[in-house]
């Protein structure tokens, strides 16, 4: 069942960047590698230009080996470059190109320390499963990770995101500049000479 969470508008800045969607379609749903191909990044916001590149998303037959998953970007990489309509694509913008991220569907938050940062578990079903837009699926692959994923947060996932990112918040300390002067050596062999924090200041912005 469909959680209806989408956000997804699509929206194609030129017929090449529909087109170009189109013959990636035709080619992923030839594959048995391939459950579902996904319109993701800024043609899926609403938000693209004709400079725009075409940002897609595959999800990969869960269990795929290593080597199918490499043999399959071979494979897309050969297509890609010798197809008409990518190339048209090409000479349309700046970064009009195609891009494919492929992904095996499983979504595992990580966990963090102070000094790690965000881990891409949030970014990853934004992308893939709230803003995106499926250009072909098998089997309902893609609506049926919605289904398990969205709402994402069951409640003790929730608490433990948020201890986990106020723990890094409260680890971080501000960084103090010294007050007083300071003296720093000079490279050419003259006298040291002291520096201010008003000095540090106005040397970066000369």
């Amino acid at each position: 069942m469909d959680t209806g969470l989408s956000h997804a508008k699509v929206a194609y800045p030129t017929p090449e960047h529909e087109r170009a969607a189109e013959a990636a379609t035709e080619f992923f749903a030839e594959r048995p590698e391939a459950r579902a191909l996904l319109l993701v990044g800024s043609c899926a916001r609403g938000k693209a230009s004709p400079d725009s590149c075409l940002d897609l998303g595959l999800l990969l037959a869960p269990g795929l080996t290593s080597a199918a998953r490499a043999s399959l970007a071979r494979a897309w990489d050969l297509h890609r470059e010798t197809t008409p309509a990518f190339e048209a694509l090409r000479r349309v913008g700046r970064y009009s190109n195609v891009e494919v991220d492929f992904h095996d569907g499983r979504f595992k938050p990580q966990a963090r320390s102070w000094t790690s940062g965000p881990d891409p578990f949030e970014l990853e079903i934004g992308n893939l499963l709230v803003y995106a837009a499926p250009l072909w699926e098998a089997e309902d692959h893609w609506r049926r990770l919605r289904a398990k994923w969205l709402p994402y947060y069951s409640e003790d996932l929730r608490q433990r995101r948020l201890t986990e990112g106020r723990r890094s918040r409260s680890s971080c300390r501000p960084f103090s500049l010294p007050v007083g002067p300071i003296r720093l050596p000079t490279t050419n062999g003259s006298a040291s000479r002291l520096w201010t924090f008003s000095d540090f200041r106005n040397s970066t912005r000369s």
